[in-house]
């Protein structure tokens, strides 16, 4: 992306937390990289229809990759700051450039 002065990331489903050789997993390990994005604060709390449902969203990222499914948890970093975390509401492929969006 031209403009994308975040990094998300995706936090992983591990189950038990235990490794494959049946040690805890640290905390540091539970979070997957995407890539880099743009985060835009929505404070106006629009609403969104998804399968019939309202949900209120308070944050949109686009970002350049796969098409991230609603239920996910996604965090946002500003440098080590957390722009933004939270639970996918919908998501959605944009026509160009392999760019997706999702919102939180």
């Amino acid at each position: 992306m031209i403009f994308s002065p975040h990094k998300l990331f995706i936090k992983l489903d591990l189950g038990d937390g235990l490794d494959d050789e049946g040690m805890p997993i640290s905390i540091d390990n539970l979070w997957k990289e995407i890539g880099q994005c743009r985060c835009d604060d929505n404070h106006t709390q629009k609403l969104v229809s998804v399968n019939g449902e309202n949900y209120m969203y308070s944050y949109k990222v686009v970002y350049e990759g796969e098409k991230i499914e609603a239920g996910k948890e996604v965090r946002v970093m500003n440098g080590d700051d957390v722009r933004a975390e939270g639970i996918v509401v919908q998501s959605g492929v944009c026509n160009y450039f392999n760019y997706a969006q999702i919102w939180l």
